[in-house]
């Protein structure tokens, strides 16, 4: 961590993109069931298993502070889940090591402050994309490939998630509505913004 003189001296502008301060539904449903488009059942497995393996997967699960305990965000035959029941849900999926390491990390970071001594603070994030706002398991929780609900936000990143940076000082948020969370890097709109900010008047 640098010092505050070093941030003020050094840094001209911070720029978060798409980021997900307060954690994302996606990161439970890669969890469970692991997560990537046009694979087979026999693979999905195979890929849970690494995900599984990554920190940074359970550090994203819901923040309690923007996922309410009356919210059901998982449904299965045998039991409801909340944001609030992170323990008994990665037990029941057998990643008992998810729920310890989401307890690390989370205990280590907090999105909500924002950064300090940067003059300028700058949030871009897109809107409008169908994203993941609650899982349903109908059997064999959870091998089985859920069904799911979708709400706003960037198609990987829940809008409320997005929306923590609006708390910080002195911040101008920017949303694209259409930029899906990758996607917002060949936006031409991000990159304009980008130019805008290092002062790059070229053609």
């Amino acid at each position: 961590m640098q010092t505050p003189i070093w941030r003020k001296k050094y840094i001209k502008a911070y720029i978060a993109v798409s980021s997900p301060f307060g954690g994302t539904m996606k990161a439970l449903k890669m969890s469970a069931s692991g997560h990537i488009r046009l694979v087979s059942a026999a693979n999905r497995m195979v890929l849970r298993k690494l995900q599984r393996s990554f920190p940074s997967l359970p550090f994203m699960a819901p923040d309690l502070r923007l996922w309410p305990p009356n919210e059901t965000i998982v449904i299965t035959p045998e039991r409801n889940y909340t944001a609030h029941d992170m323990e008994q849900f990665f037990g029941d999926i057998g990643y008992t090591d998810g729920y310890q390491m989401m307890e690390v990390g989370k205990a280590g970071q907090d999105f909500f402050e924002g950064p300090t001594h940067v003059d300028e603070v700058y949030c871009v994030y897109g809107t409008k994309t169908p994203t993941l706002v609650q899982l349903i398991y109908d059997s064999s929780f959870s091998d089985q490939n859920p069904q799911v609900v979708n709400g706003d936000g960037d198609g990987s990143v829940n809008l409320r998630s997005l929306e923590v940076c609006r708390g910080w000082k002195n911040v101008k948020e920017i949303t694209l509505p259409g930029a899906e969370h990758l996607k917002i890097l060949r936006d031409e709109r991000l990159i304009d913004q980008i130019k805008r900010v290092a002062g790059f008047h070229g053609s």
